[in-house]
């Protein structure tokens, strides 16, 4: 089912590259299309570097 409310959080506050990126792409290879993942990182290079990938 499709909504517009995340389907999982996942809170990497703290976590350092790359280990954000694989834990996100883990993460996103369980969900099926059209799901919402938020995920919660540290501002600067994650908060760029993460949705890139």
């Amino acid at each position: 089912m499709v909504t517009d409310q995340p389907y999982a959080e996942l809170d990497l506050r703290g976590v350092i590259c790359p280990y954000n990126f694989v834990k996100t792409k883990l993460k996103l290879e369980t969900m099926e299309q059209g799901q919402i993942l938020s995920v919660l990182l540290d501002d600067g290079d994650p908060i760029q570097n993460v949705p890139r990938s």
